[in-house]
Order: structure tokens, then C-alpha cells, then sequence
């Protein structure tokens, strides 16, 4: 298809379109829109707090399958005061 002239040629032309294309405007944009995208459910997450919330629960479950981790419950008593404090911060009690 492409001769030993016109593939050098060819290669030159596409590789100057790729160029010219990732350093445009429009291809920028859509760099940064899909950085946007992919960092969406971490800073939802973040907003609402999930993190603590899930170290929370994550932290129960461990004292719950180790119950010789928490001493006296004092883990679990600690977690779940953590959990209704800001239930009661929500709700305005």
C-alpha cells in the first residue's frame, strides 16, 4: 500500500497529527474531564465522610471476630459512641 518513501512520509504526517492532537485544547480538556470522572467516588466518599465511617465499622468487625483484642468492650464502646455521637450531630440531638 504504502511505498518505502511514502511509509517514512506517512509515519512523519501521523506522528506530527498525534503531536499536534495531544497538546490541543480539546484534547485537554478531555484529559482532564476524565481525571474528574475517575476521582469522583473518592471525593463523594470524602465529603460524606464515608472513610471514618468504614475505618469505624472496620474496626468492630475485627473486635468482633477477635474478641480478645478489646479489653472489657472498651473498643467496641468506643466505636459505637463514635457512631451515635455523629448520628446525634445529624439529626441536631
Amino acid at each position: 500500500m504504502f511505498g518505502p518513501d511514502d511509509l517514512v512520509n506517512f509515519a512523519h504526517k501521523a506522528g506530527r497529527w498525534i503531536y499536534n492532537l495531544r497538546k490541543s485544547e480539546f484534547w485537554q480538556e478531555i484529559v482532564g474531564t476524565t481525571k474528574e470522572i475517575q476521582e469522583l467516588p473518592q471525593k463523594i466518599m470524602k465529603e460524606a465522610e464515608l472513610e471514618e465511617t468504614i475505618k469505624e465499622i472496620n474496626a468492630l468487625n475485627q473486635t468482633l471476630l477477635n474478641p480478645e483484642l478489646s479489653k472489657n468492650g472498651d473498643v467496641i464502646k468506643a466505636a459505637t459512641s463514635n457512631v451515635k455521637d455523629g448520628a446525634d450531630e445529624e439529626t441536631g440531638k
